[in-house]
């Protein structure tokens, strides 16, 4: 068994050696690093992020902020779900497998969502609620969005981009998600993940 997993372990390298080593990839990655070279996009983004606050349970300021982003960003089939969810589809160009990114958008309560929330960055920090758990993920996720976008980068399957909501306490949205879309539009037998 051992042998049989390194073989398959050994062609999921030689696979993904071949995904990175396409033109397209390339240049994905090579808007990444310009974008690291240059922050002040990303930064900006996060601090925008961070201002449209979204306390557990109340996230609907952040969801409505983050539908924007998703869509200036070109995804489709882009909605708000019951439980603030948003989620936007990237197209793939076949039927292929599906793939998830996600990261949550809200943060433990600290005071009520509509007291003005000021993000600021000082000693190289951003500070804010929740500016690292998960709104960093959620500027990570955009940014693959980004750089995916700017390279024109074509998946066969679609590539759902996700901001869960209730993760601070029960993972309501990451429930919900999953409770809609599981069978019916994710097969993980398929190989969507």
């Amino acid at each position: 068994p051992r042998i049989h997993w390194m073989g398959e372990h050994r062609a999921e390298e030689t696979r993904l050696r071949q995904v990175l080593a396409a033109p397209a990839m390339r240049q994905a990655m090579a808007f990444l690093e310009q974008e690291q070279a240059h922050p002040d996009d990303i930064l900006q983004e996060w601090l925008g992020i961070c201002d449209a606050y979204g306390p557990e349970s109340d996230e609907i300021y952040r969801s409505r902020h983050l539908y924007k982003l998703f869509r200036i960003y070109g995804l489709e089939t882009l909605n708000i779900d019951e439980a603030w969810n948003v989620i936007g589809v990237r197209p793939g160009t076949g039927h292929g497998p599906k793939l998830v990114l996600n990261a949550h958008e809200d943060v433990v309560n600290l005071w009520p969502k509509d007291q003005p929330i000021e993000a600021f960055v000082s000693d190289g920090r951003v500070w804010c609620p929740g500016a690292s758990d998960d709104i960093i993920g959620l500027v990570q996720m955009l940014e693959v969005l980004r750089a995916l976008n700017r390279a024109n980068v074509q998946t066969v399957g679609d590539i759902w981009f996700v901001a869960f909501t209730g993760e601070e306490r029960e993972s309501r949205g990451a429930h919900r998600f999953v409770a809609e879309n599981y069978p019916v539009n994710l097969d993980w037998r398929r190989g969507d993940i």
